[in-house]
């Protein structure tokens, strides 16, 4: 059956109605006519909109200051997503005025997140939210406690008279238990270093490549007074730096013998003959942005000058170990020195 279809405004047209409502008339091959009130259009195409109905699944990967999180949408309720995540607190039946982090990825109607930033040993209260028009909806609650182990195995090297250690620093605490502000986004590295507050992350913010690489420091971080290398080391100096390299034959050659054996770029690799183990982590720039992983390997000294603060650069297209001075705001690789 075919119809017309018109859509009739004037108050002349609402005369079928005993209230003066807009209506849509549809005129039908067999003369007849039906009409229907425009404001119930909507709930004729679209259904009832009521709130989010989600799940939170589990929490795991549980470490001293992070876990990962997972939650699933039942029904979106018949509205249109809006964002979504996860909220936690020290408190139960936390709701997003308390922590909370956003989700940016949906797959099917399943999303999770890293949460960073916990505290150690410590009890949480965590839940996923959800929004549509209706506003926003809150899942199940699940507790669970963040372990109590050290944040970072420091293995280490005797290399001269120099004890160091022989992987990128991975704490997310400071050495009297604090925790070390996270950036999860560019924004927030901006904010933390126009305030000059230590920060850290992970490359790209993917928690896998801390398991190669460790984290990225801005300078700030190294140079909190609360300390950033655990207890008996401590971030070494411009001075003790060079000390490194001369006893390494000088910084024209020491960087082929600092460099791992594996995972740089263009044939870069080292022999690591000094057993450093040096990683070619990339860096984060002042904007949040990154760069040259597994080309560039950048450690920062406790060491500032007028312009920034020294730090060490291997390469994959050098020997050399390069001494330079960057921003403080920058995001580079740590090594600590025993005490």
């Amino acid at each position: 059956m075919r119809y017309l279809i018109l859509v009739l405004l004037s108050m002349s047209s609402f005369t079928v109605f005993s209230q003066s409502l807009p209506v849509l008339r549809i005129y039908k091959t067999d003369t007849s006519i039906t009409a229907i009130p425009l404001n119930e259009i909507d709930s004729l195409v679209h259904g009832t909109i009521v709130p989010v109905n989600l799940t939170l699944l589990d929490v795991k990967s549980i470490k001293n200051t992070s876990a990962l999180c997972e939650a699933r949408i039942i029904s979106r309720g018949e509205g249109t997503l809006g964002q979504f995540g996860f909220c936690w607190s020290t408190s139960s039946n936390p709701t997003i005025s308390a922590n909370k982090v956003f989700s940016t990825s949906i797959d099917t109607m399943n999303f999770s997140s890293y949460i960073y930033g916990l505290v150690k040993n410590t009890t949480y209260y965590i839940r996923a939210f959800a929004s549509n028009e209706m506003g926003i909806s809150y899942s199940n609650q699940i507790e669970f406690s963040t372990l109590n182990k050290e944040d970072s195995l420091l293995e280490s090297v005797k290399i001269g008279t120099q004890i160091w250690t022989s992987r990128n620093l991975e704490v997310s605490t400071y050495r009297n238990g604090d925790p070390i502000r996270y950036a999860s986004t560019p924004a927030e590295w901006q904010d933390a270093s126009t305030k000059g507050e230590g920060v850290w992350c992970y490359y790209q913010n993917d928690p896998s490549n801390g398991e190669m690489y460790g984290k990225l420091y801005n300078w700030y971080a190294v140079n909190d007074p609360r300390g950033l290398a655990p207890e008996l080391y401590h971030i070494p100096s411009d001075a003790e730096w060079s000390v490194l390299t001369d006893y390494l034959g000088g910084a024209q050659i020491a960087g082929y013998k600092m460099k791992s054996t594996t995972g740089w770029a263009n044939n870069g690799n080292g022999d690591n003959s000094s057993g450093f183990n040096g990683l070619p982590g990339g860096y984060c720039d002042f904007d949040g942005g990154f760069n040259l992983i597994s080309v560039d390997g950048n450690f920062w000294s406790s060491s500032e000058n007028s312009r920034g603060a020294w730090f060490r650069d291997l390469s994959d297209n050098t020997t050399k170990v390069i001494r330079d001075y960057d921003y403080k705001d920058n995001g580079f690789s740590v090594r600590c020195l025993r005490d």
